[in-house]
């Protein structure tokens, strides 16, 4: 093929993108930002807590737990619910079992626990209540 015939060929090519390229698109300038409010964080926010096990729903993977205080998510101590990821074997864990969990949560989202153990409950009431175990300050020599 000649090089003209080439020309002649791919000049309408041209023409058909350039027309399209110029068709009334949104001005990038005149979009609005989206509010802090509708802005949701792609990046993992991860917190690790200790509570109790009160409910389980083997079906749809999720617990209920009332959990120690959580200073990352700026949550106190309160009952609620979990979904559990796929990687937990979640029939190891009952209601009544005093556990250590971490999670990942974002806002408007139920939080999903990614790691968990269970615990004793001497660790539990020390996250619970911080008080109840107060640390000793004394140096033994």
């Amino acid at each position: 093929m000649k090089l003209k015939h080439m020309f002649a060929l791919s000049f309408p090519a041209l023409l058909l993108f350039g027309a399209a390229a110029c068709t009334n698109s949104p001005n990038p300038v005149e979009e609005k930002a989206p509010a802090a409010s509708e802005v949701v964080s792609d990046t993992p926010h991860v917190a690790r807590a200790f509570g109790s096990v009160l409910q389980r729903d083997l079906e749809t993977r999720i617990l209920e737990i009332t959990h120690s205080p959580v200073p990352e998510a700026d949550w106190p101590i309160m009952q609620m619910e979990f979904y559990v990821s796929n990687e937990i074997e979640l029939a190891d864990y009952r209601a009544g079992d005093a556990v250590e969990f971490i999670f990942n949560f974002a806002a408007e989202q139920t939080p999903v626990i990614i790691a968990m153990r269970r615990t004793s409950a001497q660790e539990l009431i020390g996250a619970l209540w911080p008080e109840a175990f107060p640390e000793d300050d004394t140096e033994t020599e």
